[in-house]
Order: C-alpha cells, then structure tokens, then sequence
C-alpha cells in the first residue's frame, strides 16, 4: 500500500505531536496546522490524502473550514492535469462527541468521524481503508473500468440481464427460441435467480410487446384469493367484494401474464388454468358470462413439479400443457464471471449517481470475495449485499470490510422472510391472509406428511381439535385422510 500524506489540523500540540509520530512511524508523510486559516493555505502546496480536522478551532471553526477546505478542493481540482489527484478525505475530530455535531460533519461531507482521545490504531486502520479507496478510485479514473462503462452503458440502454458467459449465452439463445411463439412458457430456476426478467425479455422480444404485461406470485396470496385474482369478480360474490374487479387475465389481454410460483396454485384455481389453456376464456366469480382473452401466458417454479404431480399436489395434465417449451434460468453460481459486470450494473442502478467518476465502485479485494460467494440466494442476494455495502461505503469505494456477512441468509432473504416480503409487496388489501394464509397451508401438508395423514395425531401435534384441522384442509385444498 502507497504511503499517505495526511494535514492534521488541530490546535492542541500535544495531538499533533502523537498524531504525527504514529503516522511517521509507519512511514506516511504527515503535515500539521494549527489553525483552519493556515490549513486552506497549505492544501494547495501538500495535497494531502486526508485531512484530521478538529471541530473546536481558533478562528474559523472546524465545520466552517470544511466548507472552505471543499471550496479550495473544487478550485484545485480544476487545476489539475492528473487524472490520479483526488481530493483529500476530511476526518473530523473532537473531545465532544455529540449526536448533533456527528450528524452536521457527516452532512456535510466528512469522510470519518473520531471521539478524543482519539484510538491511534483506529486512526490508523481509517487512513488504510482510505488508501485503499484511493487506489481503487484512481485505477477506476485512470485506465477506466471494463465492467463499469459497460454497466453505465447497460443501464442506459435498460437491459432486462446482465451476463457474457456460456450459461447466460445459451440462456439467451433460448429466450430467443420462445420469444416470437405463442405456446405457454414454463421457466425453471432458483429463487432469486431472475426468473420474472427471463419473462419480461420473452415479452418484450415477442409480438406483445407493445401490450401488457402482467405479473402475479402464486405464493404471495391465499387460496381464498388467488382465484379472484386471476379471474376477477362480480360485486357481492364473496364477503367482502363490494366491487366489481376484472382479474388479472383480462388485463393482459393481448398481452403475457406471468404467474410466478406456479407450484403454490391451488387446486381449484390449477383446474380453472387448464381449462383456460384448452379454451381461452375466462368468467368472474360470481358471473356465467365468459369473456374470450388473448393471453400468453409464462409460467415459473423453483420446485420440482414432477415430484409434486408424484404426491398429487399437482395436475399432471396441467403439467404436460405447461411444459412444451422450458428456459432453464442458471443459478449465480454457475456463472461467476459474470459477477463483475453484474455487480457493476447493480451499483449503477442502486446509486442515485451512477455516471462518471463518481459512480461506486468495487475494489479488487471486494470483488474477489465476491466471486469466491456461492449466492444462495442469487442476484437478489447480490444486490442486497451490495446495497448494504453502499449505505458505510461513504466514499463510494467498496472495500471488503463494507460487506455484510456472507455466510449466513440476509434479512428478508430466508425463506420465510421472502414470503412475508412477497405477502406484503403483492397485496395492498388483505396483507394478513396473503402473507399467514401460505404459511398455515405448508404447515399443514407437512405436519400431515409426517404423521402419514392420520389425522389424529397430527392434531394432538399442532395443538388444534381435530375439527379444526379437518375444517382448515378442506379450506386449503389438501388431502384429508385416515384417522
């Protein structure tokens, strides 16, 4: 790591003094003013990396000189020639550690904010996270970034996927093979592995383009609702519907609907579905009349459907009309390299500057932990990841030391936190049941598979009667059996 130059502005000598010795030691070079006024005339002759700045100063005060010291780091960035000089990071320092003086500098524009008596070895590891950014930033600005003037140029042109390998290659091949058919799609592929932009792009390269396009989570509502959902409703056919609402297949009509999660659909609704893709007509709960729709329409699972046809929570024949034409959506993992243009694309679209110099940036380090990451949960993992890292990366630089833990589920991507977060993001009425209704239903089929259907002693384990038990799974739609 390159020596730093540091400007330690502080009118205590004895600061100065310890400041100075520990940062020489280590062999950076190291200047000190014991005002704000002689520190803006400095600036300009040492260009300091970093600047230890107090807050309580003689004349101008710490926060007044940052505004001053930023106004010379403009004017002396103008000047120069070298795509390398950066401007220097302001490290703000006081013995008075207040919530409202941490918040001002950090608004302001502070790099770093330290407590006197100020930890030596924290001071320290703060100049080496900086020379790290530094050096990261100033590859960025000098031969320029591969990765990044492609994701830069990928986020103008808003692509549906980000991927050079030979997965995504066959990947795209294949959404290339669909996209100007008719016939239903089925896309298999990991949670978080993208398989809702895998539709999008088979819509938007078709012939329905211009027409809309759809999007439903089987998984995200109850089965109480998910067939109002899908084929609407009359008012006062159910408790509660004091309206009339058409579903979600007549508002793709000329369009692609995509139901996500297919393996979640319920029964009744799995029957109403193939019915529609045998005749593509569709009547509203409470209604006789049948409304003919033009409907593509994309199906996705991460389950293996075939296992659930084999344990009857799947129709078999709905099975065979869905699966006449399959995309295989790659996991994270198989396709590592494309990490980088990914990550890079990500950022774009997290910063709210994603152009120029300014746009965030990974450090080599950073990148190859990444790549060694077997993303369990797949560009959404990534892009969680990298939001977090964003928000203590203040200077846009991501060092490893920004990342969130990688070894264990972030929040809201377990399983249960994804489906609460797909519950709530999927209904504006109802939450409750959308997000409780799912769960109650799993709970069931598994407490039953496990007590091999009897029914008694399934209800003696979950605690319920078992008229209680028998009532909820006739509600959901499973198997009632011996017992």
């Amino acid at each position: 790591m390159a020596a730093a130059r540091l400007l330690i502005v502080d009118d205590e000598p004895a600061i100065c003094f310890a400041l100075s010795r520990y940062f020489r030691e280590r062999g950076d070079e190291v200047f000190v003013a014991p005002s704000a006024e002689e520190a803006i005339a400095k600036i300009g002759q040492t260009r300091p990396d970093a600047i230890f700045l107090d807050i309580r100063l003689p004349g101008i005060s710490g926060l007044e000189a940052m505004e001053a010291l930023q106004g010379t780091q403009k004017s002396e960035a103008r000047g120069q020639k070298s795509e390398g000089d950066l401007p220097p990071a302001l490290i703000i320092m006081t013995a008075h550690g207040t919530m409202e003086a941490a918040i001002e500098a950090m608004r302001r524009g502070a790099y770093d904010y330290l407590v006197k008596p100020v930890s030596l070895d924290k001071a320290g590891q703060l100049v080496d996270r900086l020379m790290l950014s530094r050096a990261a930033r100033r590859k960025e600005m000098g031969a320029g970034s591969e990765d990044a003037r492609n994701a830069q140029l990928a986020t103008r042109n808003s692509p549906t996927m980000v991927g050079a390998t030979p997965a995504m290659q066959e990947l795209f091949k294949q959404i290339g093979a669909v996209a100007g058919r008719t016939m239903p799609v089925l896309v298999l592929g990991e949670t978080g592995s993208g398989k809702e932009l895998v539709a999008r792009a088979i819509h938007a390269h078709g012939a329905r383009a211009t027409h809309p396009f759809v999007a439903i989570n089987a998984a995200a509502l109850p089965d109480t609702l998910i067939e109002s959902e899908l084929f609407g409703f009359e008012k006062g056919a159910f408790t509660g519907a004091d309206r009339r609402k058409p579903g979600r297949f007549e508002e793709a009509d000329g369009g692609t609907l995509f139901l996500d999660e297919i393996g979640e659909l319920p029964a009744a609704a799995q029957a109403k579905l193939l019915r529609f893709l045998d005749e593509p007509v569709v009547s509203r709960l409470g209604s006789t009349e049948l409304r003919r729709v033009d409907v593509r329409l994309i199906a996705a699972t991460h389950r293996d459907l075939q296992d659930l046809v084999s344990k009857g929570q799947f129709r078999a024949d709905l099975l065979y009309r869905l699966n006449v034409a399959r995309v295989r959506v790659p996991p994270l993992r198989e396709r590592r390299d494309d990490v980088p243009a990914l990550a890079a694309y990500l950022l774009a679209k997290l910063s709210q500057d994603g152009r120029g110099s300014h746009a965030p940036i990974l450090a080599d380090e950073t990148l190859a932990r990444l790549r060694q990451h077997d993303w369990p949960g797949n560009v959404r993992e990534l892009r969680n990841v990298l939001q977090q890292a964003l928000l203590v990366a203040r200077d846009g630089v991501i060092l490893p030391a920004h990342l969130p833990p990688l070894d264990r589920p972030l929040p809201g991507e377990d399983a249960l936190g994804r489906r609460v977060a797909a519950g709530l993001q999927a209904s504006a009425e109802y939450a409750y049941d959308a997000v409780m209704m799912p769960i109650e239903k799993e709970l069931l089929r598994q407490t039953m598979e496990l007590h091999e259907g009897n029914l008694s002693r399934a209800a003696e384990h979950l605690g319920v009667h078992r008229a209680t038990l028998r009532t909820k799974l006739r509600q959901h739609g499973l198997a009632e059996e011996r017992g």
